[in-house]
């Protein structure tokens, strides 16, 4: 997952002197800002995997619900269960199917930085670039990876929404049958 465009040179932090302190010196501010970009792409990452446990999660839930509505068919031999039911259940379940395989789908997601672009453009650049540079501008894309993930994200969230809206739907359908059935 890896970045394809080079890393940015704009306002870049050189060493003075080009000595081999000068390029490990680090400035504590761009360190706080490159540790703060890595947090937010794990945190990120961890709610990308959060919401595909969730969808597949509930995509179990909603074949549950359909299973028990089907056993409601068999055992109530006398009464078929009317159409309406049949439909409605299969098409729920077909939409939330489509949901999750939306949510669960590998998606491109920025989560991290090329370690090939990282060394070809700052450890074995010539000159070479400092720490604190490396750090500024990990930071920099470090933010731009996650505001690209946040906009699929986002999306996503609508979806997996839509889906649990849907599973209600599900759910309710099968009290309607056992209230008709009672």
């Amino acid at each position: 997952m890896g970045v394809k465009d080079t890393l940015p040179r704009e306002n870049n932090v050189q060493a003075t002197s080009g000595s081999a302190v000068d390029l490990l010196a680090v400035d504590p501010r761009y360190e706080l800002a490159y540790e703060a970009g890595v947090r937010l792409l794990v945190q990120q990452q961890s709610t990308i995997d959060n919401l595909r446990s969730r969808a597949t999660t509930l995509l179990s839930a909603a074949t549950v619900a359909v299973s028990l509505m089907a056993g409601l068919g068999v055992v109530g031999k006398d009464v078929a269960l009317p159409v309406w039911v049949v439909v409605t259940a299969l098409s729920v379940l077909v939409l939330i199917g489509i949901a999750t395989i939306l949510i669960v789908w590998p998606h491109t997601w920025k989560l991290g930085l090329s370690p090939s672009k990282l060394l070809d453009d700052y450890i074995e650049a010539s000159p070479a670039r400092s720490l604190t540079d490396l750090q500024r501008n990990c930071a920099v894309y470090g933010e731009r990876h996650f505001d690209f993930n946040e906009r699929r994200l986002k999306w996503l969230s609508r979806v997996f929404r839509l889906e649990c809206v849907l599973l209600i739907v599900e759910v309710m359908t099968m009290f309607v049958v056992l209230a008709t059935r009672s």
